[in-house]
């Protein structure tokens, strides 16, 4: 993606309490920004900059 289009970064979500989704983006490079905690949804965001 970096290559080809251009990408600076990635943004992505995980479902909160998923902590094979988070090892596997934290593995990846990802960063936790920030988490969304409302009525019915409960996901943290993460990023990452190539």
């Amino acid at each position: 993606m970096k290559e080809k289009y251009g990408a600076r970064y990635f943004t992505t979500t995980y479902i909160w309490g998923n902590e094979q989704a988070k090892r596997v983006y934290m593995k990846a490079g990802f960063i936790e920004t920030d988490v969304v905690d409302e009525d019915g949804i409960h996901e943290v965001n993460m990023f990452i900059e190539l």
